[in-house]
């Protein structure tokens, strides 16, 4: 007892666990040394990163320290230009000749008809097909712009959650403080007869454990906006899995999806787009 008595531990022991030497420092400054709490969490040769989190994209905010999670990932691609890094189709303009300023003696391009007419006719680039029916050979443009293809994989099978929302920096500082007078939490005083409710906001980060490879990757997918949903793996499930892409033509093909058939009739109200049924819990009401 005489080797406990006065110190203090680097981080939260729980019940039962045997004690060593390494666990435990003389004083905060040894602590304040020793590196964030969170740091001793992290095992040598990874790293911990944050990414946003909401209701829906972390298992209703079911995971806690410790727990292991798979990382889903959904993005829109497109076709691009190689060259210019733009969208395709590219506006294109017919080349009636070269013209060369003679002052300059610089080479241009004359373009056919004025700019309002070219982009009326040439702002979309089409194709020639044979008419069936007519027999004639028309000329195709596309009634809209391209339209992103989605795609959704498991980016990462196996990452460690290390905490969820915010450390409280505030908690950590006043444990290295404490017994020194700095740092002590003053409560404002309550006037009699009023109660104080605290509304704690649900957590809108989470931090993972993951190899520094899966933490640039992490980062890049944050950086380019792409959507991050989170799964929860089972305690001591250590099982190494692959899954296939999923995309509009591998759920057809996969789960039997036939492709509706051109009725006579529909339904009323004429539906463009399915509306999610809006949850009360979405839209919290104040108590």
């Amino acid at each position: 007892m005489a080797a406990v008595v006065n110190r203090r531990a680097k981080f939260d022991l729980d019940s039962g666990i045997p004690l060593t030497a390494s666990m435990l420092v003389d004083s905060a400054d040894a602590l304040s040394a020793t590196g964030s709490l969170a740091a001793l969490n992290i095992p040598r040769g990874q790293v911990a990163v944050s990414i946003p989190i909401s209701r829906l994209s972390s298992v209703s905010y079911a995971p806690r320290p410790g727990d292991h999670v798979s990382i889903i990932v959904s993005m829109l691609l497109i076709d691009i230009d190689s060259e210019y890094q733009t969208r395709l189709p590219n506006e294109f303009y017919p080349v009636i000749g070269p013209v060369t300023n003679e002052e300059t003696n610089v080479l241009t391009l004359n373009l056919g008809g004025s700019q309002d007419y070219l982009d009326s006719i040439y702002s979309f680039q089409g194709r020639t097909e044979m008419d069936p029916l007519l027999n004639e050979l028309m000329y195709i443009l596309p009634q809209e712009r391209q339209r992103p293809r989605l795609v959704s994989q498991i980016l990462l099978t196996d990452a460690t959650v290390l905490r969820v929302g915010d450390f409280d920096f505030k908690d950590e500082a006043e444990e290295v403080t404490a017994g020194e007078g700095v740092g002590e939490a003053v409560e404002p005083p309550v006037p009699e007869g009023e109660e104080t409710v605290q509304v704690q906001a649900p957590p809108d980060v989470i931090t993972l454990i993951v190899s520094p490879q899966d933490a640039v990757t992490l980062n890049y997918m944050m950086v380019s906006r792409v959507v991050m949903t989170l799964a929860l793996r089972a305690t001591g499930d250590d099982t190494v899995f692959s899954t296939e892409s999923a995309t509009l033509q591998f759920i057809l093909d996969e789960y039997n999806i036939t492709l509706p058939a051109k009725l006579p009739y529909s339904i009323e109200p004429r539906l463009d787009s399915l509306n999610l049924p809006v949850l009360r819990n979405d839209i919290p009401t104040p108590e």
